[in-house]
């Protein structure tokens, strides 16, 4: 039986683009809590890895839709049954900027209002993330597999 070590990844280097990839992660997860019926855990509820980073999966909530953090291409993805289509770059915006331009899209093709999360109060969400940087979000994607190493 063979054992592969986590990649070496240096702290303090990605710090800036770990804590607005945590965010906007939390972002979609809320979209994933509102939208599927509460159970006693939230495993069900969990993003999943894509071939360009990480995707909350198809949702059916009236509509169905997916949402998805290409960190090959520094895109945030959105994806309706109807064919409409968002692309928001990420650029190290505040968790509430992008939740903000999902609720939009997801308004506008006709998710029921009652579905958009609530704020929790985490605080955090109006920070603006001025340390995010694309090629570092690629990079430890393609250290973790999440993404193909070729470009």
């Amino acid at each position: 039986m063979s054992t592969a070590d986590f990649p070496a990844l240096d702290h303090s280097a990605i710090a800036g683009t770990r804590d607005a990839l945590h965010a906007y992660a939390r972002v979609l997860g809320d979209w994933l809590k509102s939208c599927r019926a509460r159970r006693k855990h939230w495993w069900h509820a969990s993003l999943r890895p894509s071939l360009n980073g990480l995707t909350t999966g198809v949702v059916h909530a009236g509509i169905d839709f997916e949402l998805e953090l290409s960190l090959r291409e520094g895109l945030l993805h959105g994806r309706t049954s109807t064919g409409a289509q968002l692309s928001e770059p990420l650029r190290g915006q505040s968790a509430c900027e992008l939740a903000l331009s999902m609720e939009r899209f997801l308004l506008a093709n006709g998710i029921d209002s009652q579905l958009v999360p609530e704020t929790d109060g985490r605080g955090d969400g109006a920070r603006s993330h001025p340390g995010y940087s694309a090629e570092q979000a690629h990079t430890i994607a393609r250290a973790f597999n999440w993404v193909a190493t070729a470009m």
